[in-house]
């Protein structure tokens, strides 16, 4: 996750723009370590040469969104709707899914409010931006529950949140219990209400979102990484504990850079 999110960054550096085509190199470009399914998909085709539109998977795995954070960070002094865009070209990459598309705008939306905050925000703020987002651009298209989590449930991420989410929300159940309600996992429909959640309880106390979302999701890595880069944006990097940043040890490549 922060490997991939690294390289959107560098190219972004280089390029001062997203171009897709050249995102997909930069991605593309060495050992890829702990890759998922999906994107695992993706780099085969794109690889062999397959235009970088027609390359992405047909998933609604979370490796677009783990990665997206980097993509607003050219329109911080530059602001325009030319984000929206770069945004799904970005996540259309390597995920060919309606669900991840919407999933990645509601995310940098989210980002990109968060950066003008100031202070804590109030119960109920990144639900709401995300369910504006998701209700504007989803189509209803439907998503089926992977093992019975929760049972029978074929709907939309917005109906998720809203029936599942927000009652564990008022019920205040810890987020492993939560999670359990819809499974923690790689799958968007399990890992977009597993990071609002988190959002919603501890979002305004970074230290503990993060140790929440590695301590108890399935897919703890990257709920982490995701839960990370809105801590990060609000209430800011300077709030994350300076022993975990000076003590980084993460590696995105093969020499442990």
């Amino acid at each position: 996750d922060t490997q991939l999110a690294a390289r959107t960054l560098v190219h972004l550096l280089e390029c001062k723009h997203l171009d897709p085509q050249l995102l997909g190199n930069r991605l593309a470009h060495g050992q890829i370590f702990g890759m998922g399914q999906a994107t695992g998909q993706w780099l085969e085709r794109f690889k062999q040469g397959v235009p970088w539109d027609q390359s992405g998977s047909l998933s609604a795995g979370n490796g677009a969104l783990m990665r997206i954070a980097p993509v607003l960070i050219p329109r911080l002094r530059d602001p325009n709707c030319d984000l929206w865009a770069e945004t799904l070209l970005a996540a259309h990459l390597t995920h060919d899914d309606e669900l991840s598309n919407v999933s990645c705008v509601a995310m940098v939306d989210a980002l990109w409010r968060a950066i003008g905050t100031t202070g804590s925000v109030p119960p109920g703020w990144w639900m709401q931006h995300w369910l504006e987002v998701c209700d504007a651009l989803g189509t209803g298209h439907t998503y089926q529950a992977r093992n019975g989590h929760p049972p029978g449930f074929d709907a939309t991420i917005s109906q998720m949140l809203r029936e599942h989410v927000a009652p564990a929300l008022e019920r205040e159940l810890p987020v492993a219990e939560a999670g359990d309600i819809w499974h923690s996992g790689a799958y968007l429909l399990e890992t977009v209400p597993t990071v609002v959640y988190i959002l919603e309880r501890y979002g305004n106390d970074p230290r503990e979102a993060i140790l929440q979302a590695v301590n108890h999701t399935r897919d703890n890595d990257t709920v982490a990484a995701i839960v990370g880069a809105a801590v990060g944006a609000q209430p800011g990097a300077r709030a994350l504990p300076k022993a975990w940043v000076d003590g980084l040890s993460g590696r995105s490549g093969a020499g442990g850079d």
